[in-house]
């Protein structure tokens, strides 16, 4: 693979502390109806999920064993969701990923050092909060570009 800083990488030169995706998040700007779409494909979804006063923003998850694809959704305008906001008022679809580590800030300077510049705000050395309660994550992992 060429990254942007020009070199090759080949299997051998990848990152250590990155054990793989985690999720990924699809902006959209009607939750229930996307949800009501998704599940009209076969998906099946979680309960919709609010998050916090702050956040103003809610899901629903399609799990597939520990990963899972997350609509979100604005429910009330808030500060912390105006990126999001942002975001939809240019287009709905792939909004970030979340890859799984062992080491969040190992696994941000390798992405670094590779050229890829996630912003800082997605970036968290704590374990990603578990949409689902019966879906055990190891204290240990915690996720890069949540």
């Amino acid at each position: 693979m060429l990254h942007r800083s020009g070199r090759s990488d080949t299997i051998g030169g990848m990152i250590p502390t990155i054990l793989g995706l985690d999720h990924v998040v699809i902006a959209v700007r009607d939750l229930d109806a996307a949800a009501a779409q998704w599940a009209a494909l076969g998906f099946h979804l979680s309960p919709r999920g609010t998050h916090s006063e702050h956040m103003g923003s809610g899901n629903y998850t399609m799990m597939f064993g520990e990963d899972y694809l997350e609509l979100l959704g604005v429910l009330a305008e808030k500060p912390h969701n105006a990126p999001l906001r942002g975001f939809l008022a240019k287009r709905e679809g792939l909004e970030r990923t979340a890859f799984t580590t062992t080491d969040a800030g190992a696994g941000v300077a390798a992405l670094q050092a590779r050229g890829i510049l996630p912003p800082a705000r997605c970036i968290s050395a704590a374990p990603c909060p578990c949409p689902m309660a019966a879906w055990p994550r190891p204290a240990s992992r915690s996720c890069i570009g949540r």
